[in-house]
């Protein structure tokens, strides 16, 4: 009877897992195609609350910034952060702001060969660049909220940006 029980249960788990397993994306991608990827990524999207003001200022942004955006769909600070930062650009709905995803096959597996042109070690990285270089980032975490560091970054005084 134990031995059964057992069978049940492991065949039960493995199961689940193949049938919740999401693809791990690899190269450029699209917010369509994360939110394809996994049934738990609009859910986050969803339930971000942005604040306002940061947003009000992320819209005042004239200049064009690009913003890379490294990440894994294996990669659990991905899994946070990266739709924090989906919400935050689709509130803004500014033009001047392009962000540019790309998905970092697991383990840190880069097919668009960009990770070392731009000294990408840790996932998720978001680089915020302007006139085509590189005016700072964002490693694995904010330090505090996506949209403050992604604004801080932006509105940081020319001499005060990294190369």
């Amino acid at each position: 009877m134990y031995k059964r029980s057992l069978f049940i249960l492991i065949t039960i788990l493995l199961t689940g897992t193949a049938v919740n397993a999401q693809e791990i994306l690899k190269g450029y991608t699209t917010v369509e195609k994360l939110s394809a990827n996994s049934r738990i990524f609009p859910v986050y999207v969803n339930r971000y609350e942005p604040v306002p003001d940061v947003i009000d200022s992320l819209n005042s942004v004239s200049d064009s910034v690009r913003i890379m955006v490294y990440m894994g769909t294996w990669c659990k600070e991905s899994k946070r952060y990266i739709p924090e930062l989906v919400k935050t650009l689709a509130e803004t709905r500014n033009p001047a702001i392009d962000p540019v995803y790309i998905a970092v096959g697991y383990p840190r597996e880069d097919i668009t060969g960009t990770m070392q042109k731009f000294s990408v070690t840790k996932i998720p990285t978001i680089i915020v660049m302007k006139n085509g270089g590189e005016i700072g980032r964002i490693e694995e975490k904010p330090l505090l909220s996506i949209e403050e560091d992604l604004w801080n970054i932006i509105a940081r005084p020319a001499h005060l940006t990294s190369d």
